[in-house]
């Protein structure tokens, strides 16, 4: 049950992110996705790109929570 909900909360996210992304928010999640790409063979770099993709996801959806539950510092 709570998968459920977590790939409803999934698919709300990307839906709102499609519809309220700016270039420059598209461009910085395609930037991150290229980083995991490129450092599959390093699992610490490979998961900084990670979370960097789904706080960038979060900010671009435009709910305010979601972004606060990605406060991890990565610099």
């Amino acid at each position: 049950m709570s998968y459920l909900r977590s790939e409803g909360q999934r698919d709300a996210a990307a839906t709102f992110t499609r519809e309220r992304a700016n270039g420059d928010e598209i461009a910085g999640m395609a930037e991150e996705v290229t980083g995991m790409f490129a450092s599959v063979e390093d699992p610490q770099a490979f998961l900084l790109h990670d979370i960097r993709f789904h706080r960038s996801v979060a900010m671009a959806s435009g709910n305010p929570v979601r972004p606060s539950q990605h406060t991890i510092n990565t610099s």
